[in-house]
């Protein structure tokens, strides 16, 4: 420690403050970018899920026409739902009950300024089969 007229020169201390600081300061830009990219990308999820779950309950039956209850084809609609999601690439799973049609979309978020590595997005889509009027 370097004295002066008796008293500690604490020139380093500064520095050592400001670089401590601005460390937290990056850490904390990172974390809001980092979290507005991933609420994004769960935005973009359950559009996505949403989207194909509906083009899924407009795969009806035959006989939702004439008076019989609103009913959804399975296999028309997982199509419908799958060729939905042809273009995003994304994992997802098609779940026909009745008249509602439940489309779960998965996919991975690879951060993009902090060095955490990826996070796993999921977002769940419902619709139901309504008779038109």
């Amino acid at each position: 420690m370097h004295t002066t007229g008796g008293r500690r020169s604490e020139t380093g201390s500064l520095t050592l403050f400001v670089a401590i600081a601005a460390v937290g300061m990056l850490a904390a830009a990172g974390l809001v970018a980092d979290g507005g990219y991933l609420l994004a990308a769960r935005r973009e999820a359950l559009t996505e899920a949403d989207g194909a779950a509906r083009a899924g309950a407009q795969q009806t039956t035959d006989g939702a026409g004439i008076g019989l209850p609103v009913s959804v084809d399975p296999a028309r609609a997982e199509q419908a739902a799958r060729g939905f999601l042809a273009g995003s690439g994304h994992q997802s799973t098609v779940v026909v009950d009745g008249d509602r049609v439940t489309v779960t979309v998965r996919s991975t978020y690879r951060l993009r300024i902090l060095p955490a590595g990826t996070r796993r997005v999921t977002a769940v889509g419902t619709a139901r089969a309504a008779r038109g009027r």
